[in-house]
């Protein structure tokens, strides 16, 4: 009963539903072209087509690491049927790692969802924020962050200096006729995206109580490394709505 509780709880907040358990993790893609690539020392090379980003890929793992569930991993084959047959959240989730397509037309548009990288990189992200009323966005070509009005309008652009060398949002948003829950992981900078990764799959739990299953978004600064050491691992929330 307290992994069914725990389980239930965690399918809640990330949108996941049944009968198969599965989530759909998009990552950036770049277009490489023709002699625009380099190797390991720094020679020019030949390769030309779409590349995932080397930094995002530790996004994979993380996400795994949060849906491992030896308990379930662990059932017997002959016995999963069983208790598939009880719940449906009695099963391991799946994740389904896809780099983002050329068009948004290809996009699976329903389920449940990580887009890892802004919009300028990722066109499962561009989709998300253009259709369903984010309130925080990547801004000027992944520069900074922009908080958002209600009306789309911007109501306060953040951008690293002083204090802060990376941002990054943690953002869930919603669409109840598709049945698509979409979290949408972004950052500045490296830090900003792989940091905000690390921060949703440690603090699930506490933002799961603070905004239940309703749309939220969280704007993270990542402090630089010469003073912090740790940044990655220890953001500050810089920003939060709903606010409470």
């Amino acid at each position: 009963m307290m992994l069914f509780g725990r389980q239930r709880r965690k399918l809640g907040f990330f949108g996941v539903v049944g009968p198969d358990p599965t989530q759909t993790v998009y990552l950036s893609t770049l277009f490489v072209r023709r002699f625009g690539s380099c190797n390991y020392v720094g020679e020019p090379r030949s390769f030309a087509g779409p590349a995932i980003p080397n930094y995002e890929l530790a996004a994979i793992e993380m996400l795994h690491e949060l849906w491992r569930e030896p308990a379930l991993e662990n059932i017997p084959k002959r016995l999963r049927p069983t208790f598939k047959r009880l719940s449906w959240r009695l099963q391991p989730v799946q994740l389904e790692v896809r780099s983002s397509p050329g068009r948004a037309t290809e996009v699976d548009f329903s389920g449940a969802m990580v887009s890892v990288g802004g919009q300028h990189y990722n066109v499962a992200t561009k989709l998300f924020l253009d259709t369903l009323r984010p309130q925080m966005t990547i801004g000027g070509d992944g520069r900074w962050v922009m908080l958002l009005r209600s009306d789309g309008s911007t109501a306060a652009n953040l951008s690293s200096g002083t204090e802060f060398e990376d941002f990054g949002i943690v953002q869930r948003l919603s669409h109840p006729s598709t049945n698509t829950t979409v979290l949408v992981v972004a950052g500045t900078g490296t830090t900003g995206t792989t940091g905000s990764v690390h921060y949703l799959t440690k603090n699930w739990r506490e933002l799961s109580k603070r905004f239940g299953s309703e749309p939220f978004a969280v704007c993270l600064g990542f402090e630089k490394i010469q003073s912090n050491p740790n940044s990655f691992l220890e953001p500050v929330v810089v920003h939060r709505t709903p606010g409470r």
